[in-house]
């Protein structure tokens, strides 16, 4: 599966821990992943 994760998410990823960090390590796991 293809996913696209907005880059806003990804800086949320980064700088916090929280939905979007839990989001991040998910998919990076699990699927691949493509940013926009």
């Amino acid at each position: 599966m293809k996913i696209v994760l907005d880059t806003n998410v990804l800086i949320a990823a980064f700088l916090t821990r929280g939905s979007c960090s839990e989001l991040l390590e998910y998919t990076a796991g699990h699927h691949q992943l493509i940013t926009s």
